[in-house]
């Protein structure tokens, strides 16, 4: 790689940042960590995807530190559960 290319590299991984972090400081982007850092997530960006405010907040409201995979099995869980009391009720 030409010392130009990787210059230009690390003038767009700059600009991503901070644009990143310009959506931050407005409050529409939040890094929501896949493992939360409670349970031994890492900040590393493997472990981190962007989500916006609101959306964030509802995630750990409704699913607290649970992980996606984790959130997904409680929601077949009680859609499994609807189903069989819907079945019930038709008895």
């Amino acid at each position: 790689m030409t010392s130009l290319n990787k210059l230009k590299k690390r003038a767009r991984r700059r600009e991503r940042k901070r644009e990143h972090k310009r959506w931050v400081d407005r409050g529409w982007e939040d890094d929501h960590h896949i493992l939360a850092k409670s349970r031994g997530g890492t900040k590393h960006p493997s472990n981190i995807i962007r989500m916006d405010r609101s959306r964030h907040e509802a995630f750990h409201f409704l699913f607290g530190n649970r992980t996606f995979l984790e959130a997904a099995r409680v929601l077949v869980v009680l859609n499994d559960n609807h189903d069989q009391n819907l079945l019930s009720a038709r008895r």
